[in-house]
């Protein structure tokens, strides 16, 4: 109760700026860098899915829940074609970037470093995490911590024993080359032929 009064308070004094004269201005220059981390989320989620957890696993987990697979054409979309253009559009945002203005006004260079820290703050926990997880990876070198990190925990298994059986049984031992998994993640079919 308390952490939720304080945090209203907070969140009540800090929006209290939006109020004046000024507001305006702050409002203009937060939507403009806000929305920079959208599509970062989206490409980080499309790969994590897509490759790193892998289509496939996800497909099984979907169709354990539902009963019934991912399409092939969603397959597609979550390795390929949201990834690039999620891409093509954060290339672009940086591209066309321009300092923000507020009719005649021009934004002073310290507010636009400004914003692009309040754009990127979101970010910051996904960095974190990331390179906590890789440090607390035990290997020899990056490269094996980082591999070691990307690989999902062999102690995950849904609750059911029945749905946790085989969802081992699907699980291959065999690391698969880069189009095996490729066609793992689209046709699904863990198999390491």
């Amino acid at each position: 109760m308390l952490v939720t009064v304080c945090a209203c308070a907070f969140y009540f004094f800090l929006g209290l700026v939006f109020c004046t004269q000024a507001g305006i201005y702050v409002y203009q220059l937060l939507d403009w860098y806000v929305s920079v981390a959208i599509p970062v989320f989206g490409l980080i989620e499309c790969l994590v899915f897509g490759w790193i957890y892998g289509a496939e696993r996800f497909s099984r987990d979907i169709e354990m829940m539902l009963g019934r697979g991912v399409p092939v054409f969603v397959r597609i979309c979550w390795c390929f074609v949201t990834p690039v253009v999620l891409l093509i559009l954060f290339v672009s945002t940086f591209i066309s970037y321009k300092p923000p203005t507020y009719g005649d006004y021009v934004y002073p260079s310290y507010v636009n470093l400004l914003g692009w820290c309040v754009g990127l703050m979101p970010l910051l926990p996904v960095i974190v995490v990331g390179v906590g997880t890789v440090a607390n990876t035990p290997g020899h070198s990056i490269i094996q911590r980082l591999k070691s990190s990307m690989r999902p925990s062999p102690f995950w298994k849904p609750i059911s024993k029945r749905h946790a059986f085989d969802y081992d049984a699907h699980e291959s031992a065999v690391p698969l080359s880069f189009w095996k998994q490729v066609k793992v993640n689209i046709f699904g079919g863990n198999d390491a032929k």
